[in-house]
């Protein structure tokens, strides 16, 4: 039973009486003035209310988790291992990340309400900047695009990315002077390159799309050396494709700052690629395409870009094996303008080259009208070098193996499960550096021997894969 407590007395007549005729008070809005000086005092305050919040993330989780592990008495040896298993340190900085990009948020609204946004200083701007780097730099698993790019994307679709990635106004200022500095130089190369096949390369005329296809490290450059008159023209003076679209083209530039991995700037570069080649295709000139197009709808964008810009295509296609081009990976400089990727990267690569090629070969097949020309490298082991296997035919208008290289074409779309797992799982041995050296390199290709036996002797115990996931680190 309930206490008399929980029960209000009745009202008497009076309070009855005097409900109704004394009126509720009614509400009453109250403006209060504020300076300008004041309100700009609050908004600097809350920026650094902000800012101490947002660096103070990472110091007290680490005092929680030491105090809660001094709590249960395990060991720092035991508190670390269960922090690399279960990729704590990771998830932290992940934290960190959104917290700063919120942060930067805050402060841009805070910005526009007081009408600062076009008075920061170019200081406050470096100063923000540089924080970003040293987060991006102390943590592998965050992206430019994470840091940088104001809208979170977390759970979007690939589509609905690219949207948000493609427009300016979603990245931060420093980001996108770098992005119109990097668009307005590679718009110019890919225009002097068009010049340049148009001057030495008579037998196709412009417009065309030339594509590069091969997966990471299949040595395309070198190909292009071999003189094929089809390409004549892609290589500048000092034997680079200059100009050529590549997304690669970019990483450079933006990892430079903070000594970046390649793939922290993956989805930026991609981004800039895609904007460089609509400014480009949109003009009357041929492209040069520098990727791996190892799905079919590359493929089938190509044939689309050529019908809608009335150009025609000429593809250079490279097959080389597995090993050979995961170890050319390994070999490339540490943070170079190649970039370092993992066996994974190199794997798929690999794997969609040699599993849509066949499919490749239909789809030109079936659209001779808009093909200018195609050749299939293939690299010999016999003679230590890439070979003409397979060639567009005029004549016929489709895909026609070169006759006495049967099997090297048959190689060329072979199922590459067995081949990735057998690749994957070589430990580098000193008999393993022998027997590379000798299948892939002649007498004449000694300084090659030397420093490919030096790049492999540096992870002599380990795997294929261990050793590029170690280099792309």
């Amino acid at each position: 039973m309930k206490s008399q407590e929980n029960f209000l007395p009745p009202p008497t007549e009076i309070e009855k009486a005097e409900k109704e005729i004394v009126p509720q008070s009614p509400e009453v809005e109250i403006e209060v003035e504020i300076s300008n000086e004041e309100f700009e005092q609050y908004a600097t305050a809350t920026e650094t209310q902000i800012e101490q919040q947002t660096s103070e993330i990472l110091p007290v989780a680490e005092q929680r988790i030491e105090s809660s592990a001094k709590s249960m008495n395990v060991s720092p040896e035991t508190m670390g291992a269960v922090r690399q298993e279960q990729g704590l340190d990771a998830q932290l900085n992940e934290i960190q990340a959104e917290a700063s990009q919120l942060a930067n948020e805050a402060r841009l609204d805070i910005e526009k309400i007081t009408g600062n946004e076009e008075t920061i200083s170019n200081q406050d701007r470096d100063i923000d900047n540089s924080r970003n780097i040293e987060l991006l730099s102390q943590n592998r698993n965050v992206d430019t695009a994470k840091v940088f790019c104001h809208v979170d994307t977390e759970g979007l679709s690939k589509d609905k990315k690219r949207e948000i990635y493609d427009n300016p106004e979603n990245w931060d200022e420093s980001r996108r002077s770098l992005h119109e500095k990097l668009q307005k130089e590679n718009i110019q190369k890919a225009l002097d390159l068009s010049r340049r096949l148009e001057k030495e390369n008579p037998k196709i005329p412009p417009p065309t799309i030339f594509a590069l296809r091969g997966s990471p490290g299949a040595g395309k450059t070198t190909s292009l050396r071999k003189g094929n008159e089809m390409f004549r023209g892609i290589l500048d003076e000092n034997g680079q494709p200059s100009g050529s679209l590549a997304p690669d083209v970019f990483k450079g530039p933006l990892k430079e700052e903070g000594n970046l991995s390649s793939g922290q700037v993956h989805a930026e570069s991609t981004m800039l690629g895609r904007i460089v080649k609509n400014e480009v295709s949109n003009t009357n000139t041929s492209v040069v395409f520098d990727k791996l197009m190892n799905e079919n709808a590359d493929i089938e964008e190509m044939i689309e870009s050529a019908k809608e810009t009335n150009r025609k295509i000429a593809i250079m296609d490279i097959d080389v094996p597995l090993e050979l081009s995961a170890i050319r990976v390994l070999g490339r400089e540490k943070g170079g303008a190649d970039p370092n990727i993992t066996f994974e990267g190199v794997e798929q690569g690999f794997r969609g080259i040699r599993q849509n090629r066949e499919a490749e070969h239909k789809i030109l097949d079936s659209n001779p009208q808009f093909v200018s020309g195609y050749v299939l490298m293939a690299y010999d082991k016999e003679s230590r070098q890439s070979v003409e296997v397979a060639m567009w035919d005029d004549e016929t208008g489709n895909v026609r193996i070169v006759e006495g290289r049967e099997n090297l074409a048959k190689q060329s779309i072979e199922d590459p499960e067995e081949e990735i797992e057998r690749i994957k799982n070589t430990v580098i041995t000193e008999e393993y550096i022998k027997n590379f050296t000798t299948t892939y390199f002649d007498e004449k290709s000694q300084p090659f021997v030397e420093k490919t036996a030096q790049t492999l002797r540096q992870y002599l115990g380990k795997t294929i894969n261990m050793a590029l996931d170690e280099k792309a680190q």
